[in-house]
Formats: structure tokens, sequence, C-alpha cells
């Protein structure tokens, strides 16, 4: 929606994403070229997690104070250590299976059966990727980056940063 608005001569629309297990963009935010503004937190729910605010909510009928709230919050954001590890691992492999994957040539770019068979046999995917997931997904492999996704996530409960690496939604 927003590269079609921008086609169609509306510069001034943005679009804004969840991070999810991606990189933020924030770098970038200042440029005039940047349409898409990928968050600093996992998802726009994140902002939700603000204790002081759910405290003074009008819809704080339970009158939770503001600590028994960040307790309750970090409690939970707990519990979903090993899920949030699990995800990561499962995000990696995704982007593993994309990286480098090829895009569809133009068709001036394949008239004969020679140059179909260097697009599809001559790419980075084919050569590099393609080969080295099956050694992504044996379950040593598998078992070593859950636990490195487990201490990382642990780390930022014992730090306090995880309201920005959690999702967000399932906590609230």
């Amino acid at each position: 929606v927003v590269e079609d608005a921008r086609r169609s001569g509306r510069p001034g629309v943005f679009g804004l994403r969840d991070r999810d297990f991606g990189p933020t963009n924030h770098a970038r935010w200042s440029t005039m070229s940047e349409c898409f503004f990928a968050l600093e937190t996992f998802e726009i729910e994140c902002f939700l997690l603000d204790a002081k605010a759910l405290a003074a909510c009008a819809i704080n009928t339970g009158g939770r104070q503001e600590e028994e709230i960040e307790a309750s919050l970090a409690k939970q954001a707990s519990e979903l250590v090993w899920w949030m590890a699990c995800r990561r691992v499962i995000a990696g492999l995704r982007e593993a299976r994309q990286q480098d994957f090829p895009a569809h040539p133009k068709r001036t770019s394949v008239p004969s059966r020679e140059a179909a068979r260097d697009v599809l046999l001559e790419n980075d995917w084919v050569k590099r990727t393609a080969p080295g997931l099956a050694a992504r997904v044996e379950a040593r492999e598998l078992l070593a980056a859950l636990d490195a996704a487990h201490d990382d996530y642990a780390g930022h409960i014992a730090s306090g940063t995880w309201k920005r690496v959690f999702s967000g939604k399932e906590i609230v």
C-alpha cells in the first residue's frame, strides 16, 4: 500500500511494522528515502507494557499499584523464555531458507534452455544456501541454537530489558 501510494505521487505515506525477529531500521528513520519504519521493540504491543500507565489507566479496576503490575508483567515474560527461544530458532530457519533466494528473471534474460539452466543452477542460493540448510536442521545445531536463544532471553529477564525483545501481545 505504501509503495503504491508513493508511486501515485503521495510521498507523505509511510508504513510502521513490527520488528519481530528482524532488525530495526531506526538509524535510517531520519532519511527522506525511508518509507517503512521497523520498530526498535519486538512489536508495537511492547509499548503497552508500561506499568505506570497501566496503574493510572481507568480500566485498572482492581486498583493494582505500579510495582504489582510490573512484577506481574515480568513474571509472565519469564514464563515465555523457552517459547520465545523456540520462535527465534524457527525464525532463523525461515531466514536461512530465504537468504539469497533467486528472484524471477526478466523474460528477456532467459531465451534458451542454457540461460534457464544458468538461472537455476548458477545462483548463490542453489550453490551455498540450499546445501547448508541440512546442517542447520540437525538436532545438535537446533538444540545449540535453542539454548543460545534461551540464554539470551533469560539475560534480558535478569537485566530488565525484556520489554524490548519479548512478544508484547501475549503478555498484555
